[in-house]
């Protein structure tokens, strides 16, 4: 699967975060960083934040003009700037750039921009959108309007070959977050359901890579509750 393109608006103390976990994600690659000032113009976020690779090269507000968004494609916009960030970037909806804004504070101007969007892209606004799980069920959304519906039909193809391969698979049922899902294995001998286990996962993992999906395994994908 290929990684998911951000551009960044804000690197205040809040978008530095954002950027940090953009970062350590595996599925995105930070493009670009747009701030107000002129500081560390071209440098990398990546640099900045203690990384040893380039990502993230840092751009003015003043450098943002219609062809910026043709020069530098991203699949989202992720807006942690101000109310104004959005005229700034209104030009990357006609292109089909998705958005995630967090602003608190629109001016009813802005925000009516904001939403104008909608009928040209995906447009996810949450003005009580905090980082951690907020964030990231915020941006799985954005993710599925991607890929719509695609994590439902690996679920079912993966049950379909599960049970034809004999395996002990019990039930499938979504979880919380969007993309997140469980099967059981089960009611065999512990040695059974070992194998089974590992053998149900094989086939998750060749299912999902049809759909150019990557799979992760982990128990608890996110802090907290």
């Amino acid at each position: 699967m290929e990684k998911i393109r951000i551009g960044l608006f804000g690197f205040g103390r809040t978008g530095k975060i954002v950027a940090n976990e953009f970062l350590q994600d595996s599925n995105f690659s930070l493009e670009w960083v747009v701030r107000k000032t002129s500081r560390n113009k071209h440098k990398f976020a990546s640099d900045l934040l203690g990384y040893e690779y380039e990502a993230g090269e840092i751009f003015s507000i003043a450098e943002i003009d219609e062809s910026f968004f043709k020069n530098n494609p991203v699949d989202i916009i992720v807006d942690f700037a101000s109310s104004k960030a959005v005229n700034y970037y209104e030009k990357a909806a006609g292109l089909g750039i998705k958005i995630i804004s967090a602003i608190s504070n629109y001016k009813e101007q802005d925000l009516n921009k904001l939403l104008s969007l909608k009928s040209q892209t995906a447009v996810l606004y949450s003005p009580n959108i905090t980082l951690g799980i907020n964030f990231l069920l915020i941006a799985s959304q954005v993710l599925q309007e991607i890929a719509p519906h695609a994590d439902i039909e690996i679920v079912e193809e993966h049950l379909y070959y599960c049970l034809r391969a004999g395996l002990s698979i019990n039930g499938i049922n979504a979880e919380v977050m969007l993309g997140q899902w469980e099967y059981q294995i089960g009611h065999k001998d512990p040695l059974t359901m070992s194998d089974h286990l590992w053998l149900s996962r094989y086939i998750l993992y060749k299912v999902a890579e049809k759909y150019g999906i990557t799979v992760k395994l982990d128990a608890k994908p996110m802090k907290g509750d």
